[in-house]
């Protein structure tokens, strides 16, 4: 048989008789143990980076130090609901507001309003406040409170308004 020949082996090496190609180019630097380690290293830094971030922001957003809580609803028609909302606050001093809602028996939410919590020197405060609802009502809960208090709810906004 010859090199011409369609059932040759192939070649090993190149023409010259060198070596092989794959033995011309370095092959990767770091051995498959320090692949692994390299690895291991890069996924606990993203962990750690992630375990970071997330407490940061727990830290600067999770907790407000307030805890507002509807203490008695009560359906008075098809479309108005009166609630006391309680909020407990570390800095009575500084004003609040808290967002409620209503939500039918269904679960579908039938009225959403701000809540106004002036300053005052007690850590905790009950407002009474009434909810125009789209429908009849079953249930009031807070959805959140907060101590950035939009300016149209100022000084002069009546408690529970």
């Amino acid at each position: 048989m010859n090199s011409t020949d369609g059932n040759a082996p192939p070649a090993r090496g190149n023409a010259t008789g060198g070596p092989a190609p794959s033995a011309r180019y370095e092959t990767g630097r770091l051995s498959p143990k320090g692949r692994k380690a390299v690895l291991i290293v890069l996924v606990i830094g993203v962990v750690l980076l992630g375990a970071g971030a997330a407490y940061s922001y727990y830290s600067s957003l999770g907790s407000t130090d307030l805890e507002g809580q509807a203490i008695r609803y009560e359906a008075l028609d098809d479309t108005e609901m009166t609630a006391d909302i309680s909020l407990s606050r570390d800095d009575p001093s500084d004003p609040a507001m808290c967002v409620i809602r209503a939500r039918n028996r269904e679960g579908f939410e039938v009225a959403r309003r701000e809540v106004y919590f002036p300053p005052t020197q007690f850590d905790s405060t009950v407002v009474t406040t009434k909810l125009r609802t789209s429908s009849l009502g079953g249930v009031v809960d807070v959805y959140g409170c907060t101590y950035d208090v939009p300016a149209y709810l100022g000084a002069d906004t009546p408690p529970g308004s």
